[in-house]
């Protein structure tokens, strides 16, 4: 685990409906989000749901579609941190600037997920977002083919950049 001093983030859909573009200057890191289909299309949840979650995410999918199609937050680049495998983390922390408002916190890593199925192989980038909005966490999954999202990620220390995909 290393804090990062610079951090690029450059991920769209191919056709597209999400793209994340993130950028550091003077070690602070911009990321804007946006979806080019609405509010309505903003992936709320990824994993496992059984009956008993329906309901909560319901709840999520209601609030986070209020957040609008338009997303931007900035913070130190310095909180957050790259590992050996490429990926990097970005934790809760106090947020230098908050689009829309509503979203009191907000914190991501990017995973490199490979599959095979049906004699195919894909490489994929996913990157789980989690955002405070009215005192509660709430997710939002991305999920990119590898060829669609560059992450350069560049360590205090590093003179060459760890980059996904590689």
């Amino acid at each position: 685990e290393r804090h990062l001093k610079a951090l690029d983030i450059h991920c769209a859909t191919p056709w597209p409906t999400e793209t994340l573009e993130g950028r550091t200057s003077n070690g602070i890191f911009s990321l804007e989000v946006t979806f080019h289909n609405g509010p309505q299309s903003i992936p709320v949840y990824s994993g496992t749901v059984t009956p008993q979650d329906l309901n909560l995410v319901v709840e999520d999918a209601n609030v986070i579609s209020k957040l609008g199609d338009h997303w931007k937050f900035s913070w130190s680049v310095k909180n957050c941190t790259s590992y050996a495998d490429g990926s990097v983390n970005c934790p809760f922390q106090p947020q230098t600037m908050l689009v829309p408002q509503l979203i009191e916190q907000i914190s991501f890593n990017t995973q490199r997920t490979s599959q095979q199925s049906f004699g195919n192989h894909y490489d994929r980038v996913q990157i789980p977002m989690w955002l405070v909005v009215d005192g509660r966490m709430r997710q939002v999954m991305f999920d990119f083919e590898s060829k669609d999202c560059s992450i350069q990620a560049l360590a205090e220390g590093d003179e060459i950049t760890a980059v996904t995909p590689p």
